[in-house]
């Protein structure tokens, strides 16, 4: 990674650390909601939890994560931010909206696209192809994570725990990776994409068969 991508790197690093703590600060406020803090912080570690557990959406976070992360330096930036909007606005849609049936499959699908493609592959993608894929992962995960019926307060909550964790997992595997420059790490990367594509197509093969 060169100096101004390390440089990028830590900013972004730093503005999720703040985001952390504003999130923590946010659960711990009694008027955060109408509930109590216990009550908040145990809806914003059920969306953590429901991120982390779902094997579409992790599969699809480090796909995504190391393939921008093996991009140069201003790709793998703006991926990220497009990443992050695009996040916020499948959040948004979830919120309103409710479950779409049929979304993990499609996670999984694109989880094994990307890891193939970007990582496995290393195909040379023009920027915008590289963006529009980061931008639909956001636009997926945050599509499939709709909080169950329950007190707007809780929802907003586990969504605000879904999108932390969603943003850290893929800030600090693009930055980590962005630091494996030697050959040898790079193939590991490759190797990794490729437990992921095809992790991706045995839980998705799982799907169809109604397992």
């Amino acid at each position: 990674m060169t100096d101004g991508g390390a440089r990028a790197g830590r900013r972004l690093t730093r503005a999720l650390r703040r985001g952390s703590w504003g999130g923590i600060a946010i659960v711990a406020s009694p008027a955060a909601s109408a509930h109590t803090a216990g009550d908040g912080a145990g809806a914003f570690y059920a969306g953590l939890g429901h991120l982390f557990s779902d094997p579409a959406h992790v599969l699809l976070l480090l796909a995504i994560g190391l393939g921008l992360g093996l991009r140069p330096s201003p790709t793998a930036r703006f991926g990220t931010w497009s990443f992050c909007l695009t996040l916020l606005v499948g959040l948004g849609a979830a919120f309103g909206f409710g479950l779409l049936p049929g979304l993990d499959r499609l996670l999984l699908a694109l989880a094994a696209v990307t890891a193939l493609s970007l990582v496995v592959v290393g195909a040379v993608l023009p920027g915008w192809a590289v963006l529009g894929m980061a931008s639909l992962s956001g636009l997926a995960i945050g599509l499939d994570s709709a909080p169950p019926d329950g007190p707007w307060q809780a929802s907003l909550m586990m969504l605000s725990g879904t999108l932390l964790g969603a943003l850290m997992g893929v800030v600090y595997v693009v930055v980590i990776v962005g630091y494996f420059q030697k050959p040898w790490q790079r193939i590991g990367v490759r190797v990794a994409g490729s437990w992921i594509a095809a992790s991706a197509l045995l839980v998705l093969a799982l799907r169809f068969a109604g397992v």
